[in-house]
């Protein structure tokens, strides 16, 4: 019942979709758009389950998602959270095998810090069993948060072996100010024109993700980078020129998100 609530007030705020088919149907109104078409990043709400039978369904509402989509269908990505499928990688496989015959990504999300390595190696080990040699594609991305001492490492980690990154602020606890953050984005995307100038192809492995932090906005904008921003904020940025993906959670498992949040703030 109280995830029910959450899920239709969250609904009416206007950053939330409530089941599969919603998020469907928002990914088919962002098409009508001109270009450059909006892209459209699903995440299934949840998180920390050992729960073999909400690891399934976890699994089905993604699965039935890339089922539905196209390899045609614009910029239309998963986002996951690793601590979502418990201890069964296969699950994850099962995914990223299944986006990379559409030339989609398959994003880790970030979870708590102690968790950092393990996203890192699960990445890695991802890249390394379905990077597409004849497309010079990798199903892959990772969410790097500035505010973690590892920031610099792990973009680069990415950077190569061809691992997307989705850079951001960060919602875990940190002493890091913001204009420091900022010179660690600056530090990052430096270091990816500088890698990028190396290599004879150019594929795009870096992303800005933010709610509505102009300092990353701008840092998205001077360098060409597309934007990653939450479904119920994106409509401001919907005309950014350099490609706009909106992050869009659905599903109505709420209330464990909420009180890691809620902690979050209480730590801060």
């Amino acid at each position: 019942m109280l995830n029910t609530i959450l899920t239709k007030t969250l609904k009416i705020m206007g950053c939330a979709l409530e089941i599969r088919e919603d998020a469907v149907e928002f990914a088919e109104r962002m098409k009508r758009y001109p270009s450059p078409t909006p892209g459209v990043i699903f995440n299934y709400v949840g998180e920390h389950t050992k729960d073999l039978n909400e690891i399934y369904k976890t699994f089905i509402h993604y699965y039935a998602l890339l089922r539905h989509m196209a390899e045609k269908d614009h910029e239309r990505d998963l986002s996951i959270k690793l601590s979502q499928f418990g201890n069964y990688p296969y699950f994850v496989w099962r995914l990223v095998e299944e986006i990379l015959h559409k030339k989609r990504v398959v994003w880790i999300d970030a979870e708590e810090y102690n968790h950092a390595r393990g996203q890192l190696l699960a990445a890695k080990n991802l890249a390394d069993r379905f990077y597409n040699k004849a497309y010079n594609f990798c199903p892959v991305g990772l969410t790097i948060q500035l505010k973690s001492d590892r920031y610099f490492e792990d973009a680069t980690a990415c950077f190569g072996r061809g691992i997307k990154v989705r850079l951001c602020k960060g919602a875990y606890p940190s002493k890091i100010k913001n204009d420091r953050l900022i010179v660690r984005a600056l530090k990052v995307a430096e270091e990816y024109e500088v890698w990028l100038k190396a290599k004879v192809t150019k594929p795009n492995l870096l992303e800005i993700a933010t709610i509505k932090d102009i300092d990353l906005v701008m840092i998205a904008l001077e360098r060409k980078l597309p934007l990653q921003l939450l479904y119920g904020w994106h409509k401001k940025f919907i005309e950014y020129p350099y490609g706009v993906k909106i992050y869009t959670p659905f599903g109505n498992n709420w209330w464990p998100y909420v009180i890691r949040r809620i902690k979050e703030k209480v730590r801060k």
